[in-house]
């Protein structure tokens, strides 16, 4: 968040836990263009239920209303555990299918490939390329040159285009529950003793983010 609005607007700083527990909203303009960033807890936070990060998303929904442009999945490089792979996955659960076609992968710590490409990474990971189907990203945390913000504006702003400017609607995300209310109720109906639990994953005018 703070590089993407260019200044210190979150608190960012190494942590055996996270620092990030409820949603956070900040602003500035970037590249001529006013950009709100929410900041939210990770999808997999030790510190907050799977409940209290779906509360935590559904909070980021209003804060960026009528809703987000792209969800921005931030992975640091290097740290691509089993939980990371299915994070598109667990945030189509947590929102709906069509969030997917919102988000974009983020990448921090792009210091770390050295001299190592990162499409050849990706080609030799089968995980990683479906976790990339839309769009990735990589930040290099070092370096404080403009250009890899200037990159990164310009996939979201391509990702816009590609969604008609369309943001992802607190409405989408109530016709999904809706969905998944009506798809328990039949699976009861035909079934009486299934258990109706659905289990909730952890987990841009103004363009707006959630990260």
């Amino acid at each position: 968040g703070n590089t993407i609005l260019g200044k210190k607007e979150f608190d960012c700083k190494f942590s055996s836990s996270p620092l990030t527990l409820s949603c956070e909203k900040r602003e500035g303009d970037v590249q001529g263009r006013r950009v709100s960033v929410v900041d939210t807890p990770g999808l997999f936070s030790s510190q907050l239920s799977e409940e209290q990060v779906k509360t935590q998303l559904e909070e980021a929904l209003k804060l960026s209303s009528p809703g987000p442009h792209v969800f921005l999945l931030t992975i640091q490089l290097g740290r691509f555990t089993e939980q990371e792979q299915k994070g598109l996955k667990t945030l189509e659960k947590m929102l709906s299918p069509n969030v997917s076609e919102h988000t974009m992968v983020l990448f921090t710590y792009g210091d770390r490939l050295e001299d190592t490409d990162i499409d050849q990474i990706i080609r030799e990971d089968k995980n990683l390329q479906e976790l990339l189907k839309n769009c990735y990203h990589v930040f290099n945390n070092r370096d404080k040159d403009l250009h890899q913000v200037t990159e990164l504006v310009r996939k979201i702003n391509s990702m816009v285009q590609r969604n008609g400017g369309k943001c992802y609607t607190n409405e989408m995300f109530e016709a999904a529950e809706r969905a998944i209310k009506e798809k328990m109720k039949r699976l009861k109906r035909e079934n009486p003793d299934i258990r109706t639990h659905r289990h909730t994953h952890r987990h841009t005018h103004t363009c707006s983010l959630v990260l």
